[in-house]
């Protein structure tokens, strides 16, 4: 017979493992597209991407997958909702003033980390930039190190963001961690 403290313990466990399940967007799915940031900064909006440079954006609804390493280039989702998966992501702008890694304005971002990724802004800005209107929710089991150029937070709003009125100028974050 099991005892309540196993069972409260296996339930702790299990618990995140199936609301990543139950919230888990398909970024992991078929459909997904992998983009190297890499190649050239990469802008994800309501009905395509533009990546490595190419002028006109390529119409895709599904998932993504941002790989690769620079100190140049960052990720920008413009609006829409998007299931992005970081996997092993190092952006790391943080010698560039007002340069960000990750800015995510306007849109709304289910991201699952897989392996360990990183993301640092320049000046002012957020590693992770989530400003207010803005909805992220981190999955996954990856790690992230998300850290802001002076002024600006590791995860949410940078210098001067737009405020709710409660001083709160982040939108909503929510996390989700396994073990």
């Amino acid at each position: 017979m099991m005892s309540k403290r196993f069972t409260a313990r296996l339930f702790a466990l299990a618990l995140p493992l199936l609301l990543t399940l139950a919230l888990l967007p398909m970024a992991r799915a078929e459909g997904a597209v992998t983009l190297n940031i890499s190649q050239g900064p990469i802008t994800i909006t309501a009905t395509g991407y533009t990546a490595a440079g190419a002028a006109d954006e390529t119409p895709h609804t599904g998932g993504y997958v941002i790989t690769g390493t620079t100190r140049t280039h960052g990720v920008s989702v413009t609006g829409g909702d998007h299931a992005i998966t970081l996997a092993g992501v190092d952006i790391d702008v943080s010698a560039t003033s007002r340069a960000c890694a990750f800015d995510m304005t306007g849109a709304t971002v289910a991201l699952t980390l897989t392996g360990d990724n990183v993301l640092k802004s320049g000046y002012s800005r957020a590693g992770l930039e989530a400003p207010d209107g803005a909805t992220l929710t981190i999955l996954g089991g990856g790690r992230l190190t998300a850290a802001g150029g002076s002024d600006g937070a590791g995860i949410g709003g940078g210098n001067g963001g737009n405020s709710d009125g409660s001083g709160n100028s982040s939108g909503a974050i929510t996390i989700a961690g396994g073990e």
